[in-house]
C-alpha cells in the first residue's frame, strides 16, 4: 500500500484529508478528488465518508445500514448513459463484442481481440484495472490510446463529467467509446468491470455477449449466492442476442436459460462446441489442444499463459470465434430488407470470418506476444 506520509502529501493536492484506521484510509473530500486518488495510486481499498463506497478501484454508490446492505437500481445507468448522449452516442456507432465473468474474462477479451486483429480487422480492446499505465485500459489494434488523446478528452468534458457525478470508470468508458468511435474500430471488445448489469459497459448492444464463469466473488455487491451473482451478470445479455457461457454448472444455467428467455435470445455453452483434449506446461509455454464436437477438427496450440486455468478460456474464445458468423449471418436474413451501414459491415464480417475461421485462432495467440515460438 502506498505510504502514509505520500497520502498526506496527496491530500493537500487533491483537497482530502486521511486518517489511518485500521489500516484504511477514510477520505474527507470530493468524490472527484478521492477517484483522481484511485487513477493516480496502487491502493487496495479506501472507504470514503457519507455514501461513497471504493473497492479495487470502484466506484459504488452504498446505502449505508446496520446490515451494510447493496441496493441500485437501473438509474445506476444514467450518468454514463448522459455523458455518451453528450458525446454524441459513439457507443451506437461501434460493433462489439461484451465479456463479463467471475474470472478468465481478461484474457478471453484479448485472445477475442486478437483473433481479429488477425483476421484484418480494425480493433478496439477496452480491459480493466491497468498494471502500470492507465492507457492500457484502452487500446486499437494493440497499441495504447495516446496521452494527449486523454488530455483532451478531460479537457472538453471535465465540467460535464463533474456535473453528473461521474465514477472513476463510468468517465473511462465514456472515453473509450469514443476513442473508438473516433478511430473507426471495426469492432471493439469490452470486457465489464464489476458484476455485469449495472456495469457502465451494458450501455452497448453487442454481436455476442460473453460470460467466462460465475464464483463468489463481491458478494457484498453482487450476492451471497451463484445464482444472485449469475443474475447480475446475465444482465449482459440483450434482446435478441446470444449469450456464450464458457464454464457451464447447473447451480446457475437455469438463470442464463430464463434470462434468454426473457430477451428472446439463447445460451451457447462453449463446453459443447469446444472441449480440451490435453494441456501441459513446459518451461514458460503452456501447450493446449482443443477439439472442435461438430467435426472433430483439433487444434493444437502453444501459450505463454501458464496457470492451469486458462485451457478453459482457450475454449471459451475458440467457441466465441466459432459462432460468432452463424450469429451475423442471422442477423443479415432478419435484416436483408433494411440494408444499412451496419448490415455491410456484419455482412464483411460475416464473409470474411468464413475464409479464416479453420486456422486463425492458432495464428492469432501466436501473435500479440500471446504465445512463444
Amino acid at each position: 500500500m502506498i505510504s502514509k506520509n505520500k497520502l498526506k502529501e496527496l491530500s493537500k493536492y487533491k483537497n482530502g484529508k486521511f486518517c489511518d484506521q485500521d489500516d484504511v484510509f477514510v477520505v474527507e473530500g470530493s468524490k472527484m478528488g478521492v477517484e483522481a486518488l484511485m487513477s493516480d495510486f496502487e491502493i487496495t481499498t479506501i472507504c470514503a465518508t457519507e455514501d461513497w463506497y471504493i473497492n479495487n478501484r470502484t466506484l459504488i454508490r452504498k446505502k449505508i445500514s446496520p446490515e451494510n446492505t447493496y441496493e441500485v437500481n437501473d438509474s445506476d445507468l444514467e450518468r454514463i448513459t448522459a455523458l455518451c448522449g453528450a458525446l454524441g452516442n459513439p457507443q451506437n456507432k461501434l460493433r462489439f463484442i461484451h465479456v463479463a465473468g467471475t474470472n478468465g474474462k481478461g484474457s478471453v477479451s484479448h485472445i477475442l481481440a486478437s483473433v481479429l486483429q488477425q483476421a484484418g480487422y480494425k480493433v478496439g480492446l477496452y480491459t480493466s484495472p491497468h498494471l502500470k499505465d492507465f492507457r492500457e485500459r484502452m487500446r486499437v489494434d494493440g497499441e495504447m490510446i495516446p496521452k494527449q488523446k486523454v488530455v483532451n478528452f478531460v479537457d472538453r468534458n471535465m465540467a460535464r463529467m463533474q456535473e453528473l457525478g461521474l465514477s472513476f470508470f463510468e468517465m473511462t468508458t465514456a472515453m473509450a467509446f469514443d476513442y473508438f468511435d473516433q478511430c473507426d474500430v471495426e469492432v471493439a471488445v469490452i470486457e465489464t468491470g464489476l458484476g455485469g448489469r449495472l456495469d457502465a459497459t451494458n450501455i452497448i448492444v453487442p454481436l455476442l455477449s460473453v460470460v467466462t464463469n460465475i464464483g463468489l466473488d463481491h458478494t457484498d455487491l453482487l450476492g451471497n449466492t451463484l445464482q444472485q451473482i449469475a443474475q447480475e451478470k446475465a444482465g449482459i445479455m440483450k434482446k435478441c442476442v446470444p449469450l456464450l457461457l464458457g464454464e457451464s454448472n447447473p447451480q446457475y444455467d437455469d438463470v442464463f436459460e430464463q434470462r434468454a428467455k426473457e430477451m428472446k435470445s439463447s445460451v451457447i455453452y462453449a463446453q459443447k462446441c469446444y472441449k480440451c483434449l490435453e494441456h501441459r506446461v513446459d518451461g514458460d509455454v503452456q501447450y493446449i489442444s482443443v477439439e472442435r464436437t461438430d467435426d472433430g477438427h483439433r487444434y493444437d496450440l502453444s501459450i505463454d499463459l501458464l496457470g492451469e486455468y486458462q485451457y478453459n478460456n482457450v475454449v471459451t474464445a475458440s467457441a466465441a470465434v466459432h459462432y460468432l458468423p452463424l450469429h451475423v449471418r442471422c442477423l443479415l436474413i432478419l435484416q436483408e430488407k433494411q440494408l444499412n451501414q451496419s448490415t455491410v459491415l456484419r455482412m464483411s464480417v460475416l464473409l470474411v470470418l468464413q475464409l479464416w475461421l479453420q486456422q486463425v485462432l492458432v495464428l492469432s495467440i501466436q501473435s500479440q506476444r500471446l504465445t512463444s515460438s
